[in-house]
């Protein structure tokens, strides 16, 4: 992803005060009252908030990040949380991990940036134990596709059709998506201004914060007032609770 070449303070506002990313999180924690037990896999752990917020629940928490400077940022955001847990730089499909031993796992923002998402998807399944959940965000609609995603070099943006034919080996339990209408409005607006006004989006306006906060605030206002119509399922990010069989 481009985010990740930028310095450590940019990746770190990019998943640390992204309104977004916080909404999901919080969706993410409170799915985790689900799971049979308190050994969690966070796939593609980024820079480790999920891992370090489960970590003060009381999950033993091990993450996993293909990016050598994200999975250190983690591993420090762990550190400094004082959250008992280890961070491996891996791909999730060579780790050789031994079968089904976490009782939870959490792939969030990661699919839509592969080839073959069924492959990360039946190693998750491989590794938990039996009746085990997976927690799975990933972007929601192809018409919502903009700069952003551009930017964050997906793929793809996946339907809900096709989210339940990727998890056809678990039992689903729940799944609905977040962020319609207000914040898909938003995005689209920006979409709309940024190729009209040739601006060139970056990531670099987090770090200036008359811009970051304004964004953050309206944001997350919009996002809580978008949750009355999650049920929906119109909105821009897809939440995913699975059972293996």
């Amino acid at each position: 992803m481009k985010i990740y070449k930028e310095d450590k303070e940019t990746i770190f506002l990019s998943q640390f005060k992204d309104p977004l990313m916080d909404h999901l999180y919080k969706k993410i924690l409170f799915h985790l009252k689900d799971a049979p037990g308190k050994k969690l896999l966070d796939v593609g752990c980024g820079a480790g908030k999920v891992i370090s917020l489960a970590g003060k629940d009381g999950f033993e928490v091990l993450g996993v990040e293909i990016e050598e400077k994200v999975a250190g940022l983690a591993q420090k955001n762990l550190q400094k949380e004082r959250v008992k847990g280890k961070i491996i730089t891996v791909d999730i499909l060579k780790t050789k991990l031994k079968k089904e031993q976490f009782d939870v796992v959490v792939c969030s923002e990661v699919i839509e940036h592969v080839d073959s998402p069924e492959k990360i998807i039946q190693e998750i399944h491989r590794l938990l134990k039996k009746d085990g959940i997976l927690i799975l965000t990933t972007p929601h609609n192809q018409r919502y596709w903009t700069v952003s995603d551009e930017f964050a070099e997906h793929k793809r943006r996946f339907s809900i059709k096709q989210i339940k034919k990727i998890l056809a080996n678990f039992e689903i339990k729940k799944i609905y998506t977040v962020g319609f209408p207000g914040m898909a409005s938003l995005i689209l607006i920006y979409n709309f201004l940024v190729k009209l006004l040739r601006i060139q989006h970056n990531a670099s306006w987090r770090r200036q914060q008359f811009k970051q906060w304004p964004f953050y605030l309206v944001s997350t206002i919009l996002l809580r007032i978008d949750d009355i119509f999650n049920g929906l399922n119109f909105g821009i990010d897809i939440v995913a609770v699975a059972k293996k069989k």
